[in-house]
């Protein structure tokens, strides 16, 4: 009756009637048309488009739940970068996420990421994803939401100081305020705050790489790794050597129990306070590196760091 099958046939996404019409009926429809096209890579009619473009504001009018889950169901179907550029043309993503929006003319520099800028970095990213969940999803999508506002030129190139705990922050307050779960916020700027730590795999401690794969989040962290090499300078040394790591220990990723708890550390004579925590992280890194393995040396080790701690008299 609307011509829907030669549309099928042609690939083409239309509003029944007039689409200003119909978006004004439900302002969602407008970001279910960016969906429909890129789940099926079709076209979006001439008169649909331009009526998307021209009541785009309008979209902030629709519930930050709903947005949520059309959001979501957009990155994480078959075409997330063709949606995100869809977003983006047709004047949706501003109203919608200013701070991706932003990303567009953000200059990278060109050695580590030859593909442009931030919002191309991003694109990339998000088209070599592979049938991802909302956490791999939208932590890609949110893990340079850091870099617009840290951006500055110095020292003959583009600087994004702290853009990972910047961006962690960011992207904490913008799933709070799409209303999304309280695991996915809190995962989500877990991984953006540690994503830039994965540069210094090769180089780091035992322990520190210990604790590094034992995170919770560490799966997507590492898939959130690769996606940012390959969308960028292509080197993929420390994905690898996270491979191999995994691969040595037999994926078993979880850390050993401590060898001491602070009851233990209070009977040897110490007070309640932070020195108690300290003591404990010294103790397990060492323990991570394989240079204490039972308790009896943990004891000792103990007794001995406080004696260089306070020497010549009784330890707190």
């Amino acid at each position: 009756f609307t011509g829907g099958l030669a549309d099928l046939r042609q690939g083409v996404i239309r509003a029944i009637g007039e689409p200003g019409d119909r978006f004004a009926e439900d302002h969602l429809r407008m970001l279910r048309a960016v969906r429909f096209a890129a789940a099926l890579r079709f076209e979006l009619e001439t008169k649909t488009a331009y009526a998307i473009q021209s009541m785009a504001d309008k979209i902030a009018r629709v519930s930050q739940e709903r947005i949520f889950c059309e959001l979501t169901r957009m990155l994480t179907g078959p075409s997330p970068a063709m949606a995100c550029r869809l977003l983006q043309s047709l004047n949706l993503l501003p109203p919608l996420l200013p701070e991706i929006s932003a990303m567009t003319g953000v200059n990278q520099p060109p050695q580590f990421h030859p593909e442009g800028d931030v919002w191309q970095h991003t694109l990339l990213m998000l088209g070599k994803m592979i049938m991802p969940d909302p956490l791999l999803a939208w932590s890609t999508f949110l893990h340079d939401v850091g870099k617009p506002p840290t951006h500055e030129y110095r020292d003959g190139r583009d600087r994004f100081p702290k853009h990972a705990s910047t961006g962690a922050g960011m992207a904490r307050a913008i799933l709070r305020r799409l209303k999304a779960s309280r695991q996915l916020i809190d995962e989500v700027g877990a991984i953006i705050d540690n994503h830039m730590n994965f540069m210094h795999v090769r180089q780091m401690r035992q322990a520190t790489l210990r604790r590094l794969m034992a995170r919770p989040t560490f799966p997507a962290e590492l898939e959130v790794h690769r996606l940012d090499c390959l969308a960028s300078h292509g080197k993929l040394d420390g994905y690898c050597f996270l491979l191999d790591q995994l691969a040595d220990t037999a994926n078993q990723t979880e850390l050993p129990p401590p060898l001491l708890n602070g009851h233990d550390l209070l009977a040897m004579g110490l007070t309640p306070g932070p020195r108690i925590g300290e003591l404990l992280q010294w103790l397990q890194d060492r323990q991570l590196n394989g240079e204490i393995t039972d308790r009896t040396q943990a004891l000792a080790a103990i007794a001995e760091k406080l004696k260089s701690d306070f020497p010549g008299e009784t330890p707190p």
